[in-house]
């Protein structure tokens, strides 16, 4: 298990799960320049975002202030590749599982250095897992008992949606400078044009 502190890039589901929400894209999309940090259309907030598939279990804090911002993790990721669903019966115990599952998703919020996670956004096949949901609800309960902040939860569907947003990056694409798709990787961006990975997910997305 590992953890990426700033510049750390959400892997292209989880961007996908943003997008297909609305949240943190340019809505004009052929003239995307424009798009400023008043601009109404372009979602303002902090996210915890949640990512659990049969081969990882990803979390992060992080917020927007204009269009795309919350695609780089600005403040805290959690890394449980080894904390998929696969690896349930793959552990000491079950209750052993549930436990370091429970460390990855506390992660983000105890180390987060700005504010309070105003929407929740669930990504991946398995975040409807109902073990795994009444672990995460136990965690919002427990973080958000004595805040005045009461998060959005954004859960629908999450195989659409993360469909519905790589359709998004699809549709913007002639519009980018470098229209390439995002690898489903986790690691820091060098420049415009080169990224050095270091870790990549065996899992491969066929959005």
């Amino acid at each position: 298990m590992g953890y990426r502190y700033q510049q750390t890039f959400l892997t292209y589901g989880t961007a996908a799960a943003l997008a297909g929400h609305g949240l943190s894209i340019c809505h004009n999309i052929t003239h995307p320049m424009v798009c400023r940090t008043d601009d109404p259309n372009v979602s303002i907030g902090a996210y915890y975002i949640v990512d659990y598939t049969r081969s990882s279990l990803l979390a992060y804090h992080t917020e927007t202030y204009g269009a795309s911002g919350a695609y780089a993790v600005v403040d805290y990721s959690s890394l449980g590749i080894q904390f998929g669903s696969d690896e349930r019966y793959n552990n000491p115990s079950e209750e052993y599982y549930w436990e370091e599952v429970r460390k990855v998703l506390l992660r983000p919020l105890l180390h987060e250095a700005s504010q309070p996670p105003t929407a929740v956004i669930l990504a991946g096949e398995n975040s409807t897992d109902p073990t795994f949901r009444r672990v995460l609800e136990d965690i919002l309960h427990t973080f958000y008992r004595d805040k005045s902040v009461v998060p959005l939860i954004f859960d629908r569907d999450p195989e659409y949606i993360q469909a519905k947003g790589a359709a998004e990056f699809v549709r913007r694409r002639p519009y980018l400078d470098e229209p390439r798709r995002p690898e489903r990787t986790l690691g820091f961006w060098q420049d415009e044009t080169s990224r050095k990975t270091q870790v990549q997910v065996d899992e491969q997305m066929d959005l």
